[in-house]
């Protein structure tokens, strides 16, 4: 018989990882904690807690992005179905909305295997420049936003946390680097809050397909927000309007 670690539910009892959740787990964990033990079958450390909070609080909203967009849209569609709606917004998340994250991360991580944290500011320089010469061709995942281009500013709280919890590793230090030098090269691309939430994780030694993982829990709420003023104070309706008025009027000399 196949059997799960994570969890089981028999008639009297919920277990989680081993812990009755209604004795040990509801009111003596919160979410951060539980969250943790469900998904890497332990407890977090006070600092990993901290900085996985930061991390869910980064990720919770950034306005109307097209995940909200089509969240609401779903829910102009099937108003019944708000789990629907949730996952129309999650499936808008990939590899421009949300899912960098991940591709940032495994991108760090293969940077800097050869790097220790005793290396020096040189050797971040100096692979810096490797990656950014111009004959490189490197794509920087988790640099630059259409919207925040002097800088995003959740960038620096998460390098706050990051530091006053000993995640501020290596991946953040040849980050910099890169920042620097592509600066010096005439190129601004600063750092956004999807390459600092993969160097949040790098620093936690965590795998990096939970950056994106801990974006898309952080935005599920961001999401809920978005359909509840949808039901309240509707504007879907009004951009499908728009997008019909636009883009979908027959050209007049359409022969009817």
């Amino acid at each position: 018989m196949n059997v799960t670690a994570i969890g089981h539910a028999s008639t009297h009892t919920v277990t989680l990882r081993g812990h009755d959740l209604a004795h040990e787990v509801l009111g003596k964990m919160d979410f951060v904690e539980a969250l943790v033990l469900c998904v890497l079958g332990r407890r977090p450390r006070a600092e990993e807690k901290r900085m996985i909070d930061a991390i869910l609080v980064v990720a919770l909203d950034h306005g109307l992005t097209p995940p909200a967009i089509a969240a609401r849209m779903a829910y102009l569609g099937a108003p019944e179905s708000l789990a629907g709606a949730v996952a129309a917004g999650l499936l808008g998340a990939g590899s421009r909305f949300l899912g960098p994250a991940s591709l940032a991360a495994e991108q760090f991580a293969g940077w800097t295997a050869g790097l220790t944290d005793g290396n020096g500011p040189e050797a971040y320089a100096r692979l810096a420049r490797e990656l950014a010469a111009p004959s490189a061709g490197t794509r920087f995942v988790g640099f630059g936003h259409p919207v925040h281009t002097e800088g995003d500013p959740r960038v620096p709280a998460l390098r706050r946390i990051a530091q006053e919890n000993g995640f501020h590793g290596k991946a953040w230090r040849l980050a910099d680097a890169i920042v620097q030098e592509l600066e010096r090269q005439g190129r601004r691309l600063p750092l956004n809050a999807a390459g600092g939430t993969a160097l949040c994780v790098l620093g936690m030694g965590l795998e990096p397909r939970l950056a994106t993982c801990l974006a898309l829990i952080g935005r599920c709420g961001g999401l809920v927000a978005h359909i509840l003023e949808e039901s309240a104070a509707p504007l879907a309706q009004d951009a499908w309007r728009l997008i019909d008025t636009q883009f979908t009027a027959p050209p007049a000399d359409i022969r009817r």
